[in-house]
């Protein structure tokens, strides 16, 4: 069994974006990382239009995220999407940290 290799999906122009003249949107983030997609679903809830923009072509290149600390928790579950998360992750109650070490 091979590597998992994450999908491609292709750049597809928004319609609107193709008609003349071209619609404009009040926010435009760069980054669909955690941050620009934070952003993003804050402001449509909102009410705000928003157009994402991210240089990659997949879902991942790899982990954005190893762990979410419980700030970054209370930010999701004020976007409605922390049970999600969580149900997607792994839990523990136990962690440790380690500086070096002699």
């Amino acid at each position: 069994m091979g590597a998992y290799v994450n999908p491609i999906y292709p750049y597809k122009s928004p319609a609107d974006l193709m008609s003349t003249p071209p619609q404009r949107k009040p926010l435009i983030v760069i980054g669909a990382g955690p941050v620009g997609l934070a952003a993003a679903i804050d402001a449509r809830l909102q009410g705000l239009e928003v157009l994402v923009l991210d240089d990659d072509k997949t879902v991942s290149v790899g982990s954005r995220a190893v762990c979410y600390a419980k700030r970054s928790l209370e930010i999701l579950d004020r976007l409605g999407i922390a049970n999600q998360a969580c149900d997607m992750g792994v839990s523990w109650n136990i962690g440790r940290t380690f500086l070096e070490e002699d």
